[in-house]
């Protein structure tokens, strides 16, 4: 439970419909980018939520890409993560 307080925060946001907008405060998931490099080339960054690890394994994420672009044919092509 602790963790998913930390992946969440109150922040102020402006809410607009048709009676206008509206200011208020709302809870925001934390979000941080994820840059896969490859070789020294940045081939892209995601941006994965904060607080349970799960929800964004980044090992597991740069090596799934990776693999599924075609970059590697398996885990034996890479030297280190």
């Amino acid at each position: 439970m602790h963790q998913q307080q930390n992946a969440v925060e109150t922040l102020p946001v402006t809410v607009i419909s048709d009676r206008g907008k509206e200011k208020k405060k709302d809870l925001v998931v934390r979000e941080y980018p994820l840059s896969i490099v490859l070789n020294g080339n940045k081939l892209l960054t995601v941006i994965c939520p904060t607080g349970d690890q799960r929800s964004c394994d980044q090992r597991s994420l740069a090596v799934g890409h990776l693999f599924t672009q075609g970059f590697i044919s398996g885990v034996d092509e890479i030297k280190e993560i």
